[in-house]
This record gives structure tokens, C-alpha cells and sequence, in this order.
């Protein structure tokens, strides 16, 4: 497992870097973050329209797939948040 990691880490270098796809891997991680944006911040908009006939429970009870997504996106945003700001202080610093 862990060779066929290295492996895969030197493809996606050899693709990035050496092709000069780097600025569609660049905005591949930038708008995958702003979807997951996107995708929480409308959870939450369907589960609060859903709440003005009750509690906010009875509202999240109903609707299952958006507080799966709100879940979801939550933590996803981390992984591809954080690699969209490193590789935005590499473009900034030059590196």
C-alpha cells in the first residue's frame, strides 16, 4: 500500500509539475473547496427553510441528506481547504 502511495504521489508530480498542468490542478482544488461551500451553506439554507414550522430538530429529522451533507462538506472542506490555501502561499511566495 504504501508503494503504491509513492507511486501515485510521483504520477500526480509528474503530471502537475513536469506537464504544467498546474494551473487546472490549481483550480481543480479551488472550486472542489468552494463547492463544498456552496453544498453546507445550502444544507443549512433547506434545513432553516424547513424550520419555520417547528424546532430545528424536527427540521434536521426531516431532512436526513442535508445534515448528511452539512457532515460531509464539513470535513471535506478541511482537506481540500487547507491544500487550496498551501498552494496558494506556493503561488504567492514563488515557489
Amino acid at each position: 500500500l504504501i508503494l503504491l502511495f509513492f507511486f501515485l504521489t510521483k504520477y500526480v508530480s509528474f503530471m502537475v509539475l513536469v506537464q504544467r498542468n498546474y494551473r487546472f490542478f490549481f483550480m481543480f482544488i479551488s472550486s472542489s473547496t468552494f463547492m463544498c461551500i456552496y453544498v453546507f451553506a445550502f444544507s443549512w439554507v433547506n434545513i432553516l427553510i424547513r424550520k419555520s414550522n417547528g424546532s430545528l430538530w424536527k427540521a434536521m429529522s426531516q431532512e436526513v441528506p442535508s445534515v448528511v451533507l452539512i457532515v460531509y462538506c464539513f470535513i471535506a472542506v478541511w482537506f481540500v481547504g487547507g491544500l487550496t490555501v498551501f498552494h496558494l502561499y506556493l503561488i504567492s511566495t514563488n515557489q
